[in-house]
C-alpha cells in the first residue's frame, strides 16, 4: 500500500509538471508572436527634410516712377519704362506698380463700388482698396521728388517689405 501511494503521489507531480510545462510553453510561444510580429514590420524611412532655401531680397528701381523697393527674389519681374509686375512661380501678382495715367490700378482706385480700407503708410494714414477681399491692396502715392503718381497694387503679406523699403529717387 506504501508503494502504491508512492506511485500514485509521483504520478501526480508528474502530472502536476506536465502542466506547468505546458503553461509555461503557452507563455513562451504567446511573446515569440509578440516579437515575430514586431520584427515582421518593415521600417519606415526617415523623413529627410531638405533645408529650406534661404530667402533673399534684390532691390529694384524704376527711373521713370523715381522709385526703388526691396522684393523677394523668388519673383519673376516683368518690367517696362513705366511699369512693373512682380509675379510668384505660379503667375500670380504679387506686386504691379504704374506711373501711367491709364493703368487698370486707377480705374480700380476709382471705382466707388469698391471696399476701402485704413493703412498706414510711412507714418501716414492712406487709403486702400480691397477688391474682393482677395489679399491685395491697392492705392496711389505720390512721388515728393518729381510729384509722379505711382498706382501700386501689393498683397497685403508683401506689403510690410514695400512699405519700409520704398524710396523715391530722382535720377
Amino acid at each position: 500500500m506504501k508503494n502504491k501511494s508512492y506511485v500514485l503521489l509521483f504520478l501526480l507531480i508528474l502530472i502536476l509538471i506536465f502542466i506547468i510545462g505546458v503553461r509555461y510553453g503557452q507563455k513562451v510561444e504567446k511573446t515569440n508572436k509578440a516579437i515575430n510580429y514586431l520584427l515582421s514590420i518593415t521600417p519606415t524611412q526617415p523623413v529627410t527634410v531638405v533645408p529650406a532655401k534661404p530667402l533673399e531680397f534684390q532691390n529694384y528701381t524704376n527711373k521713370t516712377c523715381g522709385i526703388s523697393f526691396l522684393y523677394p527674389n523668388s519673383l519673376t519681374v516683368q518690367e517696362s519704362s513705366n511699369s512693373a509686375v512682380f509675379s510668384a512661380s505660379n503667375n500670380e501678382e504679387q506686386i504691379k506698380l504704374s506711373c501711367d495715367e491709364k493703368t487698370q490700378i486707377k480705374t480700380i482706385i476709382a471705382d466707388e463700388d469698391i471696399a476701402t480700407a485704413t493703412a498706414v503708410f510711412k507714418n501716414m494714414k492712406i487709403t486702400v482698396k480691397n477688391t474682393n477681399n482677395s489679399g491685395v491692396y491697392i492705392f496711389k502715392i505720390v512721388n515728393p521728388k518729381n510729384l509722379k503718381n505711382i498706382y501700386v497694387a501689393v498683397k497685403k503679406s508683401l506689403y510690410p517689405l514695400f512699405e519700409k523699403s520704398l524710396e523715391f529717387i530722382i535720377l
